[in-house]
C-alpha cells in the first residue's frame, strides 16, 4: 500500500472512531510533539488555500489590528470548509422555507379544534433568523466566491413568500405578516451592499434598492432597528451620499411616504443625519 493510501486509511479510521474532542486532543498533542521543520513539510503538501488558512490561524494579527477588530474578529476558514459550512446552512434555510410552504407543515398552528388554524409567522421568522445568525460571519466570503443566494437574500425571500402563499390553504391567513429578524435583515442588507459596491454604484443606489425590496414584499418586513443600525454603521461619506440622495428624491413616490411617516426608520434616520450633515 502506498504512503498516501495508508495515511488516507488512517485518517478515515480516526474520523470514524474518534469524537471531535478526541481528534482535537490528538492534533494538539501531535502539534506539540512534531518539530517545526516537519510541521512545515507537512503543511507544504496541502493545497495552497489550505496552507494559507493554516498560516493565518498560526500567525496572530498585529496588536493594533487585534484591538481594532476586538470580539468581532472572525477566524479564517479554508475555501473547502467555507463551501461545506455555507452549503449546510443554505440547505437549512431552504428546508425551513419548504416546510413553511407545506399545507400541514409545522408552522400551521391551531390553538383549539374549534378555532381556525393559522400560520405561525413568529416561529418561522425565529427559525430563519437562527440560521442567518450562523451565516453572518461567513457572508462576505460566500459573496466573494459566488455562493448561494446568487441573486441575493431579497429575491429568495420574495420567492419564499410566493411559495408559502401557494402552499398553505387560501383560508389560512398570515395575520400579522412575517417580521424578519435581526440576522436575516442584516444578511439581506449586507448582501445588497456588497452587490452595489461590486457594481461600483454609490450608497444612495443601495438605499434605493433596499426601498424597492421593501415595496416588493407582500407579507415580510425588515427589522427596523437593524435597518437603522446598518445604515448608521456605513462609512460617513456613504451616509452623506444617502442623505444627499434622500433630500433630492424626498418627494418621489418611492420615498415620500416613508420620509413623511413619523415612526418610519427612514424618517428617523434621515432627520438625524440631515442635522448632522447640514
Amino acid at each position: 500500500m502506498s504512503v498516501n493510501g495508508a495515511n488516507s486509511n488512517v485518517s478515515e479510521k480516526l474520523l470514524a472512531a474518534l469524537t471531535h474532542a478526541e481528534l482535537q486532543s490528538l492534533l494538539d498533542a501531535l502539534w506539540e510533539t512534531v518539530p517545526l521543520e516537519q510541521r512545515e513539510r507537512a503543511i507544504a503538501q496541502l493545497s495552497a488555500d489550505t496552507q494559507a488558512t493554516i498560516r493565518q490561524l498560526l500567525e496572530p494579527p498585529p496588536p493594533d489590528q487585534a484591538e481594532a477588530t476586538g470580539s468581532e474578529q472572525t477566524l479564517p476558514v479554508s475555501l473547502a470548509k467555507l463551501l461545506q459550512t455555507w452549503s449546510g446552512l443554505w440547505r437549512e434555510w431552504v428546508d425551513l422555507v419548504d416546510v413553511a410552504a407545506e399545507e400541514d407543515g409545522q408552522y400551521i398552528e391551531q390553538e383549539a379544534r374549534w378555532e381556525p388554524p393559522y400560520f405561525d409567522d413568529t416561529t418561522f421568522a425565529e427559525d430563519l433568523d437562527a440560521v442567518a445568525k450562523k451565516m453572518r460571519s461567513h457572508l462576505p466570503a460566500a459573496f466573494d466566491h459566488g455562493l448561494n443566494p446568487q441573486r441575493g437574500f431579497a429575491t429568495d425571500l420574495i420567492e419564499a413568500e410566493t411559495d408559502i402563499r401557494a402552499g398553505i390553504p387560501e383560508w389560512i391567513e398570515i395575520v400579522d405578516g412575517i417580521c424578519l429578524g435581526t440576522h436575516v435583515t442584516h444578511c439581506l442588507l449586507a448582501w445588497e451592499w456588497l452587490t452595489i459596491k461590486a457594481q461600483a454604484q454609490d450608497a444612495f443606489a443601495f438605499a434605493q434598492q433596499v426601498r424597492e425590496i421593501e415595496t416588493g414584499f407582500s407579507d415580510m418586513a425588515l427589522d427596523e432597528d437593524e435597518l437603522i443600525r446598518f445604515l448608521w454603521e456605513l462609512p460617513q461619506a456613504d451616509q452623506a451620499c444617502i442623505v444627499e440622495g434622500l433630500t433630492a428624491n424626498k418627494d418621489k413616490r418611492l420615498w415620500h411616504q416613508v420620509l413623511e411617516k413619523t415612526y418610519s426608520p427612514w424618517h428617523l434616520y434621515y432627520l438625524q443625519k440631515l442635522n448632522e450633515f447640514s
